[in-house]
């Protein structure tokens, strides 16, 4: 360790890639490989017609892959626990207050900190999603992730900005923003943890323009992250965070004497870095606070070891980076040095000075460390980063081919069970017992017998003489075929009678019921079931059979007092006679309407199986009818399937790259 406790052990890292120019020429051939490929791939499928939503975001971070291998802007995420000195840290390389500090945790958001020129110098600026874009008739979860989507779509469209591959123009729809004048007052109160506010979860993050001295320059732009810990607005914005991480060139990690790597900042960043084939270069900064230290100097340089080596560990295990690079500087005192030199005692004037120095030394070997190798950084990243985006891409691919093989055999059985549904129509047990049961029962509930006599009794005084002139047969027969006639349309099963309409019910109900219900509704199940449709047989019973009236009354003439062998139709008969005549006519069609009622039932009996075929061929025939409407569409729908299938499968042929495993 230096006097000034600072010290840079070498484990590899960015000194072996300089030593290495067999390491600068994998990367360049690795580099060219992957451009070939992403440009192949996005020129051969970019305007192909894919039926995927998530493949357009797939395509969106292939094309930006490619588009980073073009960009100038270098990032470096400053990250670490709570209180470890992240914003102390990112205030030195500032060489101004853009970070806020104090006892309590200080970042509230993620912050960009980047040299400006012209109007934004010298600028806050506060980005927030326009999340009222977002459907507000979603559900708590799905609006959750719908914000989750926009904030990373949104953090990437300014990060496309700020490299220099994309116009500004794109933020126009995506974001608002406010400017501030940068002061101490505006940091504290935009950029600082107010922990008696209310967090306002539609700001996305804050931008800072400086004037670019120490360690920022024209390409180096700081993100200064949040404190890594289990606060709930860490796990809200964890999607942002990720998206940061995957857009990060350079990480300064920063723990301190005092501050514990705990578990939560372990999963943190297991959550943000783990399984990334992108190994973003490291450097550990372990902030020193010497007033921790009353012990000799030598025990001390063994604690601050301890203490390192920790912070080693945590990130081999979670970044899973194994040679890097480690500084111990006492933050404090550089910043005070450099941006507070008022504040210090005179009798410590010379010491800081000399620290100062010593800082200023190393910081320069970093900077220039830096840009002599930024571009190779930058490549293994981008490299890196793209293979990331192809694993990805490959996995999403196959996701959709499941999603179509699925499609597909869920038609294909679909298909299959609507051709096995028309046996569950055959050699249904649908017999005429529960219906003629009805009947009989309407006959007894409705009293059709006395009914009928009632009516009968009606039409037949209508029809007697009130005394007067004798008639000839043939005027008597007359008026007995007008009664005949009238008693017969006087019948309870014609149509539109009461008796008729609940002898219809009752029909419908037996043939409509079970067991026939029971299966017609499982082959509607079966159909919703199999390909989603809503699918309802349109049930109707022929019913024309039930408007047959009984045998029709014959007329009957009786000779009352003898039989004569005179024609009836010849003789003539008086007023008496004439009654008698009818009388006894309605005598004999009341004694024949329980046959009446009994031939009815036989023909009712006879024809429910004629009723009963023909709704079963009816549903046949409706089943058949949509099987070949379904058939018809589902095998355009498979075309178009195998169609997308084919594609995706020279999607994967096309992706097949492996990288170099010694990148």
């Amino acid at each position: 360790m230096k006097d000034m406790n600072t010290s840079q052990q070498s484990h590899g890292g960015l000194d072996v890639m300089i030593a290495d120019p067999g390491k600068r020429e994998l990367v360049g051939n690795e580099k060219g490989k992957v451009i070939q490929l992403l440009d192949t791939f996005l020129n051969r499928y970019v305007s192909v017609d894919l039926k995927f939503k998530n493949l357009d975001e797939v395509f969106r971070r292939l094309k930006r892959s490619r588009k980073e291998f073009e960009a100038t802007r270098f990032f470096v995420l400053v990250v670490g626990p709570v209180k470890s000195g992240k914003s102390t840290l990112v205030n030195i390389f500032a060489r101004k207050y853009v970070s806020p500090t104090a006892f309590r945790e200080c970042t509230a958001l993620p912050t960009l900190i980047g040299k400006a020129v012209g109007a934004h110098q010298n600028r806050i600026v506060q980005f927030f999603p326009k999340l009222d874009k977002i459907d507000p008739s979603l559900s708590a979860e799905a609006r959750h992730r719908a914000e989750d989507e926009l904030k990373v779509q949104t953090f990437n469209s300014i990060i496309d900005v700020l490299r220099g591959v994309e116009s500004a123009d794109i933020l126009n729809n995506l974001v608002t923003m406010n400017t501030y004048e940068l002061n101490e007052q505006t940091i504290d109160e935009i950029v600082g943890l107010n922990p008696d506010a209310v967090p306002d979860n539609r700001e996305l993050l804050v931008s800072i323009g400086v004037d670019g001295k120490g360690f920022i320059d024209d390409e180096i732009v700081l993100i200064d992250m949040p404190g890594l810990d289990g606060r709930q607005v860490n796990a809200d914005n964890m999607a942002v965070y990720k998206a940061m991480a995957d857009r990060a060139d350079f990480i300064f990690f920063v723990q301190s004497t005092t501050t514990a790597i705990n578990n939560a900042t372990n999963g943190f960043l297991t959550d943000l870095f783990q399984d990334k084939v992108k190994r973003v270069p490291i450097r550990l900064i372990h902030n020193v606070h010497d007033s921790q230290y009353f012990k000799p100097e030598e025990e001390t340089r063994r604690s601050i070891a301890e203490q390192v080596q920790i912070g080693r560990e945590c990130i081999q295990k979670t970044f899973g980076i194994k040679d890097f690079d480690d500084l111990s500087i006492n933050l404090g005192m550089i910043n005070c040095g450099l941006l507070e030199p008022e504040k210090i005692k005179e009798e410590y004037r010379g010491m800081i000075e000399e620290k100062l120095a010593e800082y200023r030394e190393l910081e320069q070997k970093l900077i220039n460390t830096l840009k002599n190798e930024r571009q190779i950084i930058k490549d293994r990243n981008c490299i890196g980063g793209a293979i990331d985006v192809l694993h990805d891409a490959e996995a999403v691919i196959r996701e959709d081919l499941a999603a179509l093989e699925g499609q597909e055999g869920k038609i294909r059985n679909a298909l299959q069970v609507l051709d096995s549904l028309p046996g569950r129509l055959n050699g249904l047990k649908i017999t005429d017992a529960v219906f003629l049961s009805r009947f009989d029962d309407l006959v007894r509930q409705q009293d059709i017998l006395s009914n009928w006599e009632t009516i009968i009794e009606g039409i037949v005084e209508n029809h007697l003489p009130n005394g007067g002139e004798s008639v000839k047969g043939s005027e008597l027969k007359a008026t007995l075929d007008q009664i005949a006639g009238a008693c017969s349309g006087a019948a309870p099963t014609r149509e539109g009678t009461q008796f008729r309409e609940q002898l219809k019910d009752a029909l419908c109900e037996c043939l409509i019921g079970e067991p026939l219900k029971g299966v017609v509704e499982t082959v509607e199940q079966e159909i919703k079931n199999t390909n989603g449709d809503s699918f309802h047989f349109g049930l109707t019973v022929e019913s024309d059979l039930l408007t047959e009236k009984p045998r029709s009354f014959s007329v009957k003439y009786f000779d009352i007092q003898e039989r004569c062998r005179i024609p009836l139709w010849a003789k003539t008969y008086s007023h008496t006679q004439q009654s008698n005549y009818i009388n006894a006519f309605k005598n004999v069609m009341k004694n024949d309407l329980s046959k009446k009622i009994g031939d009815y039932r036989l023909t009712l009996k006879a024809d429910f199986v004629t009723i009963r075929d023909r709704l079963i061929n009816q549903l046949k025939g409706q089943l058949q009818q949509y099987t070949v409407r379904y058939t018809e569409t589902q095998q355009g729908v498979l075309a178009e399937l195998n169609r997308q299938k084919t594609l995706l499968h020279q999607m994967l042929y096309d992706l097949n790259f492996h990288e170099d495993e010694h990148l």
